[in-house]
């Protein structure tokens, strides 16, 4: 028998006088004498348990000698009727405590666990202790009548509480009380295996959360109680089963049943109905959270709604969690709080490619197209260049269906008509000076303000924007748009710009194959290896950066590739400006490229220049090549004939005489006559007015003739023939020919007086330029 003064000592002194006893034998080398164990006193923490063969109860043994202290160094061994004890003996510490733990496997009668309880023995040296631990199959339904795991959130007789309920508190709005503190006293991974207290934790490193009331976390905006998903009874399944798996209860508003599972689950919120979450609009701290989170998600045809692809391991839908609730909205959210907003617990693309990758989806594996080993484009997901954009700018998760893959970006609750003729459409749907901004209400979510690369775009006017200018392009009234050119998918590309190809060949070759062809020359013109001058356009891919400058280029760096000249964005077939006075306008194939213009200073001198984001007159399209701009302190390159002159140079309005390029000639008054039809002393001149490829072909690709001419010139002595450069806008008559012998139609003629034998006098006259050139064979 014990006094009552020794069972009451604070364990604490009791504890010390041990210690003092063991460290006195030490010191003067007395043996301890281990006193004889008297009693043995054993607690569980908690009391009960559910029998799931992984939640455990503490039991801790406290072993006592006669005198009422607690005995160190005491070997412990466990039992129990039931379950399993981890360890199952032990050693007492200085305190005279050992812990162990304990948990039960589910039992074959699951019926038979309610109200039932395992009893766990602590034994040594003969003195044996013992505790009831209760067990059950859920703490929250599907009770016997005999069961105690009501004790576990209501109080026996009375409770401080609303409703018997122990630790919960009134709420801020409504009469519900907040019963989030009593569901985290065991729901912190204590209790139960899941550890939502933890969720939603202000250090939990969670952004987005529902909204939960009692969290004590002030980024959460508490709405909700736990009991507004959860029936904490839980709801028996109709044919006797059970209840439902995490004991999910939702209304439908709309028919007035019952939900408990699937996507009609999250829908009895996130659907048609406004539940008004978030209080009185009316009053302080009122919160749209259905406009928050984009108002009505229903969408009967969605992909991620419908059971279409079976995971063969489990038999349920990729999207379904394993807990059996059949809810494909988990397949991407949280139910309780993640690190990304939207209650998403991976980045948005790797959420995507959890399952649109080759091993899950293979025939919608967007993984490869992102990060396949030869891409070397993409559309920026991940935001390496300052980019931003998601896969949910494109598609809406919620409503793409397995005909329509794409949303609207400037609303992704809407379905992109995605067809023949409407590519080009959708692409410019960002590709805008007015892309897509961020919002979110119950009509429309943009999920992401849309943000271009953070790059200095040189080659033309634009950059990103094609809206601006594709409405006048001949690209405009081509059916297959954007994807003639570029990858289909727009995710990736092996080559550059997301292009199907590589850069100009076959890229543009492919429709413009008059102008470069090594194909099939008889059929399709005259191939390059009949162009003895051209721009190396196909010698020459992949050095065109549509960030580069274009001044002081080094000889190893000098290209000519078809976007140097040519934004296929803006280009059309369209001549402007030819016979107009003064400057010639810019030729419509060349709209919106960059080019360099010229400030003039004294005559045969280099000019000043200004680069422009968009060209106005061809040869500034020219000057950013074919000049000082360019060729820098080295000057013009050595070619086969010598260095290149300096054209920017050549046409300075300063010159006493100049081909009129930058302005009209010097010479008003030359005879019409002098001219081909169409040309007079008022025209001017476009470099492709001389420079081309010849009849049936536009532009300076590639030429026969030196200095991609469009006709030959002779730079020397000989036979001059009619079909040479300078007669295309002079006439050959006059010049070559001499036909000017009776006016000056060229103003280079000569006359001689001579007198007849009856003394008259005679006047010859002379085509000074026909005698030059056809009788002296002068160039």
């Amino acid at each position: 028998m014990f006094t009552g003064s020794r069972l009451t000592r604070p364990l604490a002194a009791r504890v010390v006088w041990t210690l003092i006893a063991i460290v006195s034998g030490a010191l003067f080398g007395v043996k301890a004498v281990q006193a004889a164990v008297a009693y043995v006193s054993i607690t569980a923490s908690p009391p009960a348990i559910p029998a799931n063969g992984h939640t455990t109860s503490t039991i801790t043994a406290l072993v006592y000698d006669t005198s009422g202290f607690p005995i160190p160094g005491e070997l412990v061994e466990f039992r129990s009727t039931l379950g399993e004890l981890t360890p199952n003996a032990a050693v007492t510490g200085v305190d005279g405590q050992v812990s162990v733990q304990f948990k039960v496997y589910p039992l074959s009668d699951p019926a038979s666990v309610e109200g039932s309880a395992a009893v766990v023995f602590a034994n040594t040296s003969g003195v044996e202790g013992s505790i009831r631990v209760g067990l059950f199959n859920s703490p929250h339904g599907a009770y016997s009548r005999i069961t105690n795991a009501c004790s576990i959130c209501h109080g026996t007789h009375s409770s401080y509480s609303p409703r018997g309920l122990k630790s919960a508190t009134d709420a801020p709005v409504g009469a519900t009380p907040v019963v989030a503190s009593l569901c985290f006293s065991c729901h912190d991974g204590t209790g139960a295996i899941s550890n939502i207290k933890g969720q939603y934790a202000f250090l939990s490193g969670n952004t987005s959360f529902h909204p939960v009331m009692g969290t004590g976390n002030p980024m959460v905006n508490p709405f909700l109680n736990c009991t507004a998903c959860h029936n904490v009874h839980g709801d028996k399944k109709a044919d006797g089963t059970g209840v439902y798996p995490r004991l999910l209860r939702q209304f439908d508003l709309l028919t007035g049943e019952k939900v408990f599972g699937g996507a009609a689950f999250c829908l009895a919120c996130h659907g048609p109905v406004d539940r008004g979450w978030g209080g009185d609009p009316s009053k302080p701290g009122y919160y749209d959270y259905y406009s928050f989170t984009g108002g009505d998600h229903t969408a009967l045809d969605s992909v991620h709604e419908i059971v279409y692809a079976i995971d063969p391991l489990t038999g349920r839908s990729i999207m379904e969690p394993p807990s059996g609730t059949g809810i494909p909205c988990l397949g991407c959210h949280d139910q309780h709080a993640a690190k990304g907003r939207w209650l998403m617990n991976n980045a948005e693309e790797e959420a995507c490619f959890r399952c649109h990758n080759s091993g899950v989806l293979p025939g919608s594996d967007t993984l490869s197209q992102f990060n396949g080993a030869n891409i070397v484009s993409r559309h920026d997901i991940y935001g390496e260049t300052g980019a931003q954009l998601e896969c949910t700018s494109c598609h809406g998760p919620h409503n793409v269906t397995k005909t329509n893959k794409v949303s609207d970006p400037w609303n992704t609750k809407s379905l992109y008509p995605y067809g023949p003729g409407e590519y080009s459409g959708f692409c410019l749907r960002c590709h805008s000076a007015n892309p897509p901004r961020e919002i979110a209400d119950s009509t429309t979510v943009v999920p992401y303000s849309i943000l271009w690369p953070i790059w200095s775009v040189t080659t033309n006017l634009t950059g990103y924007d094609k809206d601006s200018v594709w409405g006048d392009s001949t690209k405009a009234t081509l059916s297959s748009g954007c994807a003639l050119c570029h990858a289909p998918s727009s995710h990736g590309s092996e080559n550059p710009n997301l292009l199907n190809f590589r850069e100009d060949n076959p890229v543009c070759a492919d429709c413009h194959r008059s102008i470069y062809s090594d194909v099939d020359p008889a059929a399709l013109g005259v191939s390059k290896g009949d162009y003895a001058y051209y721009h190396p356009v196909q010698d020459i891919n992949g050095a065109h950066s549509n960030t580069e400058g274009y001044s002081d280029v080094p000889s190893a760096g000098r290209h000519a590739e078809c976007w140097d000249c040519h934004d296929v964005h803006a280009a059309n077939s369209a001549r402007v400006g030819r016979s107009l006075p003064g400057k010639p306008g810019l030729l419509a194939i060349l709209r919106n490229v960059s080019g360099v213009g010229v400030i003039n200073r004294g005559p045969g001198t280099v000019p000043d220049y200004v680069y422009k984001s968009s060209a106005d007159y061809e040869y500034e399209v020219c000057y950013k090549c074919h000049s000082a701009f360019s060729y820098g302190a080295s000057g013009g390159p050595l070619l086969s004939y010598g260095q290149q002159d300096d054209p920017s140079v050549e046409f300075n309005t300063n010159n006493a005489s100049y081909h009129p390029v930058e302005g009209m000639g010097r010479n008003p008054g030359i005879a019409p006559g002098s001219f081909v039809v169409g040309w007079d002393a008022s025209s001017v001149v476009y470099c492709s007015d001389c420079h081309g490829s010849g009849a049936g072909r536009r532009g300076p690709h590639g030429s026969r003739n030196r200095h991609i001419l469009e006709y030959p010139y002779t730079a020397g002595p000989g036979l001059v023939d009619p079909d040479e450069i300078c007669f295309k806008c002079h006439q050959s008559s006059v010049y070559r020919d001499g036909a000017d012998e009776a006016a000056p139609l060229s103003r280079f003629f000569g006359a001689v007086t001579s007198f007849s034998d009856q003394g008259t006098p005679e006047v010859t006259r002379w085509s000074l330029h026909g005698r030059h050139v056809s009788t002296y064979g002068a160039s």
